[in-house]
């Protein structure tokens, strides 16, 4: 939470409270619902640099990437996500019309879209060119991004199973026990074993 700067879950301590953001674990375990496991040495872009972009950025570097480009309309913006990175990420920042956006896309191990549906859709078929891709919005679902992807044969993973995988970690905080996943991937639709809604 401190890193980035940020909570998403309060529990209640003997001598205070303890703040964490679970988002990352939503981002870490979504990307392994997809197929991703180990980025080390591998370069990903974060669409976007709201508030569900550090938690991104932090999610991909427990993945292992050593490098990150963040595509948002703002560069101001996209640079105040980087300090949330340690100091041996590089981060770059690129515009929505960049012309490398394609090439950067197909070159990094996995992207992470944090901006809503409608404003992704008009560079859906540039983004889709990322070999695995994370689109946080679930709502509705597939999002034009979901659909450019899939139909270029890329692994696409809703948002859903964001929110699936930050939840586990929320239970087994609030109850000190394991987080019953199977029953409460059942709960949203979810099958632990497939990247899409059941």
């Amino acid at each position: 939470a401190v890193r980035i700067g940020a909570a998403t879950t309060l529990v209640r301590l003997d001598d205070g409270w303890r703040a964490d953001c679970t988002d990352v674990d939503g981002v870490s375990g979504a990307l392994r619902s997809a197929g991703v496991g180990d980025l080390s040495d591998a370069s990903a872009v974060v669409v976007g640099s709201g508030g569900t972009a550090r938690p991104a950025l932090v999610g991909l570097t427990d993945l292992g990437i050593r490098s990150v480009t963040v595509v948002a309309r703002s560069e101001e913006k996209a640079r105040a996500t980087f300090d949330c990175l340690d100091d041996d990420i590089e981060a770059r920042w690129l515009s929505f019309d960049a012309p490398e956006l394609a090439r950067v896309c197909a070159e990094a191990g996995a992207l992470v879209s944090t901006v809503p549906a409608p404003a992704a859709a008009p560079y859906a078929e540039t983004l889709a060119h990322a070999p695995c891709i994370l689109d946080a919005i679930y709502d509705p679902w597939p999002t034009p991004l979901a659909t450019a992807a899939e139909a270029r044969g890329v692994r696409v993973v809703s948002g859903l199973h964001m929110l699936l995988n930050q939840a586990f970690g929320q239970v087994e905080q609030f109850t000190g026990l394991p987080a019953p996943r199977a029953e409460m991937a059942r709960a949203v639709g979810l099958d632990l074993n497939s990247p899409h809604p059941a």
